[in-house]
C-alpha cells in the first residue's frame, strides 16, 4: 500500500489525516464558493480545452452524490498525485451550465485507512445485517420445500459470502448501485414474488411454484459478490469480466449439489440453474438461454420491475417542490420522467414515508415478530 504522510496533508490543508471526519458533502455544495474536503475519486481523464490547453476532469463522490471537478493549472503535478481512491482537494465551486463544477487549486492523495469510509460510499437505507437476517427469516418461514430451503441455507452458510453480501452493490450503476444494494434487491424481489404468486394461485392454480420463484430472486445475482470489486469505487473484477455472475452462479449451484449430504435432487438443481441462466430475459441482455418455465419468465419480470423502480426512485427529486418536475434524460430508463409537485394535482393525497426496518417490515414490530404479506403482525 502506498503511504500518504499525515504531516504532508496536515501542512497543506490544515487538517490531520488520522481520524478525519468528513463534514462537507456533495449535497452541501449548492452555491458557488470555497470547497475544502475529502472525496472518493471515481475516475479521471486528461482532456484538451477549446483553446488547446490540457486539463484534468475528475469525477468525485461521497455517500450523498457525485460532482465533477476540473484542474486547469499544474495538471502534470496534480496527475502524479492521483495515486489513491481518496483525495483531499481545495478549490472553488463554480456555475457551469445548470450545475456546479469544482475548479481544483490543490489536491493530495489520502490513505484509505485514515478516514471513515462510510462517509464516501452510498449505502442502502436499511442496515445490511437486518436485510440479511430478514432474508434468512424468509427462507425459514416462507419456503415450503425442504430441499429448496436446504440448498439456499447451505449456500448462505459460507462465511466469506456473508461478509461480502453485507457490502455488495447489486450493480456498478443503474440500479441498487450502493453498499448492501444486492441484499436490498434480493429481499425486495422475494417479497414481491410471494405476493404475486399468492395472487395468481387463486386465478391459475398450479401455474407457479412460489418456492422456485423466491429461490430465483435470492440466487439470480448472488455471484455479483465475485463479479464486482467494491473495496473502492465499484468495478468489474477480472473474473467478473471473463466469466460473469450468471456463469458463476450456475457453477455455485453445481458445487453445492456435490457438497451437500444428502445431495439434492438433480432435477431441482437443473431448475434453479435455469432460473439463474435465463433471468436477464433476452440473449441480447446477456442471458445464454431464454426463460422456458413460468417461474423463470416471472423472475425476469420481477427483476425488471424492482430494478427499474429503484432507478426511478434515484432520479425522483427528493426535496419538496411545489411545481411539476421532469427528470433529466436517463440512459438506463430510456427517457425522462415526470414527477408531480405539491400543487400540481388537487386530488392527490400527501405522501408519508414509511418508517421501515427493511422492505416490507416495520420498525414497530416486537422482537422476533414479523409481518405477513398484508402488514399484519404474526
Amino acid at each position: 500500500m502506498d503511504h500518504y504522510p499525515e504531516n504532508r496533508y496536515a501542512s497543506r490543508f490544515n487538517i490531520g489525516v488520522l481520524g478525519v471526519k468528513k463534514r462537507l458533502f456533495v449535497t452541501d455544495i449548492n452555491l458557488p464558493g470555497h470547497v475544502q474536503t475529502i472525496f472518493l475519486l471515481m475516475g479521471w481523464r486528461r482532456k484538451i480545452s477549446r483553446d488547446q490547453q490540457p486539463y484534468l476532469e475528475l469525477q468525485l463522490a461521497d455517500r450523498t452524490g457525485q460532482i465533477k471537478a476540473r484542474v486547469w493549472r499544474d495538471t502534470e503535478l496534480i496527475q502524479e498525485r492521483l495515486t489513491s481512491n481518496f483525495v483531499a482537494i481545495r478549490g472553488e465551486a463554480e456555475p457551469f451550465k445548470d450545475s456546479l463544477v469544482i475548479t481544483i487549486h490543490d489536491l493530495e492523495a489520502i490513505d484509505p485507512q485514515s478516514i471513515e469510509q462510510a462517509d464516501f460510499f452510498e449505502a442502502s437505507r436499511w442496515k445490511a445485517e437486518s436485510l440479511l437476517a430478514q432474508i434468512e427469516d424468509l427462507i425459514a418461514n416462507e419456503i415450503k420445500s425442504e430441499w429448496i430451503r436446504s440448498v439456499l441455507s447451505f449456500i448462505l452458510e459460507d462465511q466469506d459470502l456473508r461478509a461480502k453480501l453485507l457490502a455488495a452493490p447489486a450493480a456498478k450503476k443503474n440500479h441498487h448501485a450502493y453498499r448492501a444494494g444486492l441484499l436490498e434487491h434480493a429481499l425486495s424481489m422475494s417479497r414481491l414474488a410471494l405476493r404475486i404468486c399468492e395472487h395468481y394461485a387463486a386465478y391459475y392454480p398450479g401455474l407457479l411454484n412460489s418456492d422456485l420463484v423466491v429461490a430465483g430472486c435470492l440466487l439470480h445475482d448472488l455471484a455479483k459478490v465475485e463479479e464486482l470489486s467494491f473495496a473502492g469505487p465499484t468495478e468489474y473484477s477480472t473474473r467478473g469480466k471473463l466469466v460473469g455472475h450468471i456463469a458463476m452462479g450456475t457453477m455455485w449451484l453445481e458445487t453445492a449439489a456435490k457438497e451437500m449430504s444428502p445431495a439434492p435432487p438433480a432435477d431441482l438443481i437443473t431448475e434453479l440453474q435455469h432460473l439463474v441462466l435465463s433471468h436477464h430475459g433476452r440473449l441480447e441482455y446477456g442471458s445464454p438461454i431464454l426463460p422456458q418455465t413460468a417461474e423463470a419468465y416471472l423472475l425476469h419480470q420481477i427483476d425488471m420491475i424492482d430494478s427499474r423502480l429503484n432507478r426511478l426512485f434515484d432520479v425522483m427529486p427528493k426535496e419538496p417542490h411545489a411545481d411539476e418536475i421532469w427528470s433529466d434524460w436517463d440512459r438506463s430508463l430510456g427517457g425522462s420522467f415526470h414527477f408531480r409537485g405539491e400543487n400540481s394535482r388537487s386530488w392527490d393525497l400527501p405522501h408519508a414515508e414509511l418508517d421501515l426496518e427493511g422492505p416490507g417490515k416495520s420498525r414497530d414490530n416486537e422482537p422476533g415478530q414479523t409481518m405477513d404479506l398484508f402488514g399484519e403482525k404474526k
